[in-house]
């Protein structure tokens, strides 16, 4: 598979744990500059974990790599 697919690894990405047992963990973009509104934009879910290997959404600029 090609890395350069997935948001993994992008500075703009960040994750929000899960609060309680009835909540997600949650994937967010955070590129000031996306076209989409929403500052912290949720890209994916997953009820036991981080969610891992998200495909790029329609709207992203590119993956900026984590200095």
């Amino acid at each position: 598979m090609n890395g350069d697919r997935f948001c993994d690894g992008c500075r703009y990405l960040d994750f929000s744990d899960a609060v309680n047992d009835y909540d997600v963990y949650a994937a967010r973009c955070n590129d000031p500059g996306k076209p989409m509104r929403g500052q912290h934009r949720v890209i994916a879910v997953a009820a036991f974990a981080r969610p891992f290997q998200i495909i790029h959404p329609a709207w992203c600029r590119g993956k900026k790599p984590t200095p």
